[in-house]
């Protein structure tokens, strides 16, 4: 955009892609698009329709505001996010299918080029599926062990929760697949970085510290 002096317009934004597909789903469908974005627009009762079939949270358990973007944006569980993105990563369904194909085969479009999402796809591909949220927010789903889930880093800092969801990952495959071969060698850069000054040097770093807490649904320990 510098090189080429382009001045940045909405359609440059991180979330434009998601815009586009609100747009798309209302031309197909005939519906208006002025209002597209807002909660009583036929696209937003769409997207609650969907959001509570996969998450389980019936749609009038929903909670609902407004994102960076004017979308309208839901407020879920974090076990309701899981499960959503555990059945992305292991529905039959030719939706899910098609989205998880796409992410699996194309993960830069997902994220770009150094950034976490990306890289751990192309690390591990065809065996995990990992998105970032917002305000600490990640998501992600192992589709050959059958496994979603969802973190929240609570003050919303979102290199932690980049750090956060490697390490519980690691933890997590190490855990459900001791033999597969998972390699870390390509993640290292997010397992334990190092904090750097103006001049290079080391001040720092950060480290994911605590681990899973396996249970049953009698609660004990498994």
């Amino acid at each position: 955009m510098i090189r080429e002096e382009v001045t940045a317009t909405p359609l440059w934004s991180n979330c434009s892609g998601k815009h586009a597909g609100l747009l798309a789903l209302a031309t197909l469908h005939g519906w208006p698009t002025d209002g597209y974005e807002a909660l009583d627009h036929p696209v937003q009762a769409r997207v609650a329709e969907t959001v509570a079939r996969w998450t389980g949270v019936p749609e009038a358990q929903l909670g609902w505001g407004v994102d960076g973007c004017t979308a309208a944006a839901v407020a879920l569980p974090l076990v309701a996010m899981a499960r959503a993105y555990a059945a992305l990563g292991t529905g039959r369904s030719t939706e899910l299918a098609r989205l998880r194909d796409a992410m699996m085969d194309w993960p830069m479009l997902v994220a770009g080029s150094e950034r976490i999402d990306t890289v751990l796809m192309a690390a591990w591909p065809g065996r995990v599926l990992a998105k970032i949220g917002a305000e600490g927010v990640f998501s992600a789903a192992l589709p050959t062990l059958g496994v979603g889930l969802t973190l929240k880093v609570h003050d919303g800092d979102m290199r932690c929760a980049g750090f956060a969801l490697i390490a519980l990952l690691e933890q997590l495959v190490t855990r459900l697949d001791p033999a597969g071969d998972w390699p870390m060698e390509p993640l290292a850069a997010w397992q334990r970085p190092t904090i750097r000054n103006t001049r290079g040097v080391v001040t720092g770093g950060y480290e994911a510290r605590g681990g899973w807490h396996f249970t049953d649904t009698e609660g004990g320990n498994r």
